[in-house]
Protein backbone atom coordinates (compact mmCIF):
# COMPACT_ATOMS: atom_id res chain seq x y z
CA UNK A 1 0.00 0.00 0.00
CA UNK A 2 1.94 3.23 -1.21
CA UNK A 3 0.66 6.59 -0.07
CA UNK A 4 -0.38 9.22 -2.56
CA UNK A 5 2.69 11.48 -3.41
CA UNK A 6 3.12 14.57 -1.63
CA UNK A 7 6.41 16.28 -2.36
CA UNK A 8 5.84 18.84 0.08
CA UNK A 9 5.08 16.39 2.76
CA UNK A 10 7.61 13.90 2.03
CA UNK A 11 10.06 17.50 1.79
CA UNK A 12 9.05 18.21 5.90
CA UNK A 13 9.63 14.45 6.83
CA UNK A 14 12.89 14.23 5.27
CA UNK A 15 13.84 17.63 7.11
CA UNK A 16 12.77 16.51 10.27
CA UNK A 17 14.84 13.52 10.04
CA UNK A 18 17.71 15.44 8.98
CA UNK A 19 17.63 17.91 11.65
CA UNK A 20 16.97 14.99 14.38
CA UNK A 21 19.87 13.17 12.56
CA UNK A 22 22.07 15.94 13.07
CA UNK A 23 20.92 16.65 16.96
CA UNK A 24 21.58 13.32 17.77
CA UNK A 25 25.15 12.70 15.90
CA UNK A 26 26.42 15.53 14.47
CA UNK A 27 26.34 17.56 17.97
CA UNK A 28 27.03 14.82 20.03
CA UNK A 29 24.54 15.09 22.84
CA UNK A 30 24.77 10.94 23.45
CA UNK A 31 21.78 9.43 24.66
CA UNK A 32 20.04 12.93 25.29
CA UNK A 33 20.70 13.35 21.64
CA UNK A 34 18.88 10.06 20.80
CA UNK A 35 15.74 10.38 22.91
CA UNK A 36 15.24 13.93 21.07
CA UNK A 37 15.88 12.37 17.66
CA UNK A 38 13.56 9.51 18.22
CA UNK A 39 10.82 12.02 19.53
CA UNK A 40 11.52 14.23 16.31
CA UNK A 41 11.12 10.77 14.43
CA UNK A 42 7.63 10.04 16.30
CA UNK A 43 6.23 13.15 15.74
CA UNK A 44 6.75 13.35 12.26
CA UNK A 45 5.56 10.23 11.79
CA UNK A 46 2.19 10.90 13.77
CA UNK A 47 1.83 14.29 11.52
CA UNK A 48 2.43 12.74 8.48
CA UNK A 49 0.02 10.08 8.93
CA UNK A 50 -2.61 12.39 10.37
CA UNK A 51 -2.26 14.54 7.13
CA UNK A 52 -2.32 11.69 4.87
CA UNK A 53 -5.42 10.41 6.31
CA UNK A 54 -7.35 14.24 5.83
CA UNK A 55 -6.11 14.59 2.50
CA UNK A 56 -8.11 11.32 1.95
CA UNK A 57 -11.49 11.99 2.93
Amino acid sequence: MRPPETPGLLIAMIAVLGLGLFVAFGLGFGGFGMAHFLGYLMIAIAVGAFGLLRRRR
